[in-house]
């Protein structure tokens, strides 16, 4: 459910009385035997007979249009032309307003003023055919694009109240299938595919935001997405190389329009359901299904059946009485059904004809249908363009987030908690009635839940600034960019034991003792605490060349990218165990050596690529594109780190061809076809390399020392 907030001004209007009437006068109005209708008429002299609006509806060039719909502004009520571009509707009110549509020109609203014929001529809805989109390193006309790729508005993208923009694009676009992943609160990232399964290696598409290339696609707005394209034939991705097998989505954000300053706020709360639960047998039903199954191993058993009939029959009066002894679980009793979600964005934009800004802050909030599972995220985003001379522009981009994630006990995870509250049998006691909870066959989804944690708090900063300087020679630009993406991960893990309570029924009123789960997933009966640390950098640089030049009826565009890539990784963690007491910081755990560790880890990668595409169109109708990508990689073999991605591709617009401009239901029509080559990165780095693995802290059995231990 989306809720939109309007802020209302509140006027003070005083009425005056006209010159016809008095205000120390009196109006007498004697009626008899009639309605108030024609009371009300004879006050206020309305003419409620309807009126008739007839007209004409045709194009630019006087061919009328079948099927425009024609509807009175604010109600259902309307009509649609006849195939000779005609229409008559009736209306109550002369002062209404009509709204006339058709698929692929402008709409238009008009008056009645009274009128009693109204004709329209209508205008062909351009912006869609001149409309400039996102590719590979740059934007082309629609018009003139022969690779295959799919545009999704931000307008449908923010108005999908969703988790992440991966999640909107669901049944959008064609070629692009989505699988969820579960749904859990800060993990619902879906497996999204363009075009199917890759054969090798990866199956995900490369995400590329704002020009470069990201990983980042669950900690971005949907509410500042202007745009996003998908690319998903070989032409269209060849400039990717190396990451473009899967199909690339580009992702463009919000920039700062000409006007006065506009601050806008957006919000929406929502309620979240269980999709299916499946539902389990109770304990009478229960009792029956496993009498069933133990005759049918032991047939003539009946007289060692057990479960009683008897006391099946009666199980719910003795439940009524005794439900400490004769209970009747059910794991839905652990569940939140109906959990909110709500999501705020506050959004400022403006600017002059030499610079405009765009910067917003936004807060999303998820629950999870377990109490200790929730998600939150704060996002915050600065664009601001500025033309400092007539010929260079400067361009400075920042988007951030800071998020955090909260799961069960860290010696487990969500998933594990519904397969034990699935395997829970109905005559075991999830609680007493005294607040307690028990267990079955030494698992405790209770004790479970009240257990330790598991929050992972993140913050990612996606930074850009771009320098574009136009040259002396038209049409002649050249362009640099330079971006330092980072994420900062702080992950605490923190386990305490699964207690659950045993019931003893010998004594009067019953006595419960504290005990230990040990089937939970083999899960540690003593609490133990891990930190990690993470923290990923990411540096492009990209110096472009673009040209853009018309002669004649002849277009011709090119582009020239060199760009490299460098990423670092770098990870720490510390873990103590036996804890005397349970306060979750390190310094409260033993001391001993042998509870506990650390350890860490780096990477770094590198990867180096010169894009290229050169593009001709002759007189809007033919269309040639060579493009592709001389890539470099450090997975590789020194000596095979290079591979060169070319594409083709050509277009051929028949709408404009005379033969078919004459075509009223046509206004764009084209033909392509295509040839490229991808790549996908398989596998990890260095498998040109024998590998062998370390161990630290291992015995020489010769000197009872420590010692690192290496395994080939």
């Amino acid at each position: 459910m989306r809720l939109s907030v309007l802020l209302l001004l509140a006027g003070i209007f005083q009425v005056y009385a006209g010159s016809s009437y008095s205000q120390a006068e009196r109006l007498s109005l004697d009626q008899q035997g009639t309605t108030v209708q024609n009371v009300l008429s004879e006050l206020v002299d309305v003419d409620l007979q309807p009126q008739e609006i007839t007209g004409k509806i045709t194009d630019e060039d006087g061919n009328p249009l079948p099927g425009v719909n024609i509807v009175i502004k604010g109600t259902m009520t309307g009509t649609i032309t006849n195939v000779d571009g005609n229409y008559s509707l009736e209306v109550d009110d002369p002062n209404a307003t009509l709204v006339f549509s058709f698929i692929g020109y402008i709409t238009q609203e008009v008056e009645i003023a009274g009128r009693e014929a109204i004709d329209i001529t209508f205008a062909l809805d351009v912006f869609g055919l001149e409309e400039v989109i996102t590719v590979g390193y740059g934007t082309q006309k629609r018009t003139t694009v022969t690779g295959a790729v799919s545009i999704m508005k931000g307008e449908t993208i923010e108005k999908t109240p969703v988790a992440n923009v991966a999640l909107s694009l669901a049944g959008r676009m064609a070629g692009i299938s989505m699988r969820p992943d579960g749904g859990e609160p800060g993990d619902n990232t879906p497996a999204i595919l363009i075009r199917g399964t890759a054969t090798t290696g990866s199956n995900a598409p490369l995400i590329v935001v704002d020009g470069i290339i990201r990983d980042n696609i669950n900690q971005i707005d949907p509410a500042i997405i202007e745009s996003m394209s998908i690319l998903k034939d070989a032409s269209a991705v060849a400039p990717y190389g190396l990451g473009g097998a899967n199909g690339v989505i580009l992702i463009t954000t919000k920039q700062g329009q000409t006007g006065a300053p506009t601050l806008s706020y957006n919000t929406y709360y929502g309620i979240q359901n269980p999709t299916y639960l499946p539902d389990l047998l109770d304990a009478k039903d229960f009792m029956r299904m496993h009498n069933e199954c133990y005759l049918n191993e032991n047939p003539g058993g009946e007289a060692t059946k057990p479960y009683l009939d008897s006391l099946i029959n009666d199980y719910d009066n003795f439940h009524a009485s005794d439900p400490d002894l004769y209970p009747n679980s059910s794991y839905r009793t652990l569940l939140n059904y109906d959990v909110p979600m709500h999501k705020h964005n506050l959004q400022l934009s403006g600017g002059t004809d030499k610079y405009n800004y765009y910067a917003g802050v936004g807060y999303y909030e998820q629950k999870g249908m377990f109490d200790p599972v929730n998600y939150n995220r704060y996002n915050y985003n600065v664009n601001i363009n500025s033309q400092v001379s007539n010929t260079t522009k400067v361009t400075v981009s920042l988007i951030g987030s800071a998020e955090t994630k909260n799961d069960v006990d860290a010696n487990t995870n969500s998933n594990q908690l519904f397969r034990s509250n699935f395997k829970f049998k109905p005559t075991a006691q999830i609680y007493y009635t005294n607040g307690l909870w028990g267990q079955f066959a030494g698992n405790s989804p209770v004790g479970l839940l009240k257990a330790g944690y598991d929050k992972n708090r993140g913050n990612t900063l996606l930074s850009m600034i771009t320098i574009e300087q136009q040259l002396p020679v038209k049409g002649l630009s050249v362009k640099g960019t330079f971006s330092y993406d980072t994420r900062n991960n702080a992950i605490k893990e923190w386990h305490t034991p699964y207690y659950f309570y045993s019931q003893n029924t010998s004594t009067t009123p019953y006595t419960y003792t504290k005990d230990i789960a040990t089937s939970e997933g083999g899960a540690a009966t003593y609490t133990w605490l891990r930190q990690t640390q993470q923290k990923r950098q990411y540096f492009t640089y990209q110096g472009y060349v673009n040209y853009e030049n018309s002669f004649g009826k002849h277009d011709i565009t090119g582009l020239f990218v060199a760009e490299a890539r460098n990423n670092t990784y770098d990870e720490f963690w510390s873990r103590r165990n036996n804890f005397a007491i349970d306060v979750d910081e390190l310094d409260m755990g033993s001391s001993s050596k042998d509870d506990f560790d650390n350890g860490g880890l780096s990477s770094e990668g590198t990867q180096i690529g010169y894009v290229y595409r050169v593009d001709y169109v002759y007189d809007d109708k033919y269309i040639l594109e060579a493009s592709g990508r001389y890539d470099g990689h450090y997975y590789f073999a020194p000596g095979e780190r290079w591979a060169f991605f070319p594409a083709f591709s050509v277009g051929w617009r028949l709408s404009e061809e005379n033969f078919i401009k004459n075509i009223s239901f046509i206004n764009n029509l084209k033909i392509r076809a295509s040839w490229g080559k991808s790549g996908n990165l398989a596998g990890s780095a260095y498998q040109y390399l024998s590998g062998y693995e370390l161990y630290g802290n291992s015995y020489a059995f010769s000197t009872g020392s420590m010692v690192q231990v290496a395994i080939l």
